[in-house]
């Protein structure tokens, strides 16, 4: 079984604020750059840093990323050399892709050539923050796929001092609570009991398959 690795290539903005992120949620993490600066930059943080051209098959193999169960191109700036890259992540196996891109037409073309995700930073972005700008209850709406987000929210007047059960999210609102965070703790529970008292300050973190759930959810504001 391969250890849960993930490859970050290309140390630009995204590629180093990805990596470090990973690090810090305790994943192992993988990067390859060929400026030797940033890469030192970041060394300390990760598993493993490489100094090389990460578009080159014989340099994934050398790093360690045919044990990733996830490889991220971060890097955009030729669309060649994403591909060249993709095509020495599938012929190392590695089972999950995400490629970072500048345009949309780009997009469908690495879809069909079997990566798994395309990200399209700016695109991304404004949806988030166009999200945060017109809602003040839902603090953030992230597309996982063409028809699952996971959405985070606060606590309604409405539910305060009433029980997660008797709310009834998944029926009411087309959201699977996955997480809790109280006023009295400092992380989110993932363990969300049925008879859980809500109160002002509480934020949620649920799934849904319908943006109908952001709906209803401004709705009780």
């Amino acid at each position: 079984m391969k250890k849960e690795i993930t490859a970050v290539l290309g140390l630009g903005l995204f590629g180093t604020s990805l990596a470090k992120t990973l690090a810090e949620n305790h994943k192992q993490v993988i990067v390859i750059d060929r400026d030797m600066e940033l890469v030192e930059g970041i060394a300390s943080k990760v598993e493993v840093a490489v100094q090389g051209d990460f578009t080159k098959y014989e340099v994934l193999k050398e790093a360690g990323v045919g044990e990733a169960q996830m490889a991220i191109i971060a890097s955009s700036s030729k669309f060649d050399n994403t591909i060249t890259t993709l095509l020495s992540l599938q012929k190392l196996g590695v089972p999950t892709i995400i490629a970072k891109t500048r345009k949309e037409e780009y997009k469908e073309v690495l879809l069909k050539l079997g990566v798994d995700r395309v990200i399209l930073p700016e695109t991304d972005m404004g949806i988030r923050i166009g999200n945060e700008l017109t809602n003040d209850s839902v603090l953030d709406l992230i597309q996982l796929d063409a028809q699952s987000h996971i959405v985070e929210f606060t606590a309604r007047k409405n539910w305060i001092g009433k029980t997660i059960e008797e709310i009834n999210f998944r029926s009411r609102y087309d959201i699977n609570l996955i997480a809790i965070k109280s006023r009295i703790e400092e992380g989110f529970d993932i363990n969300v009991d049925p008879n859980f008292i809500i109160e002002e300050s509480d934020l949620f973190v649920g799934l849904t398959n319908t943006n109908d759930a952001k709906v209803l959810l401004e709705k009780e504001i």
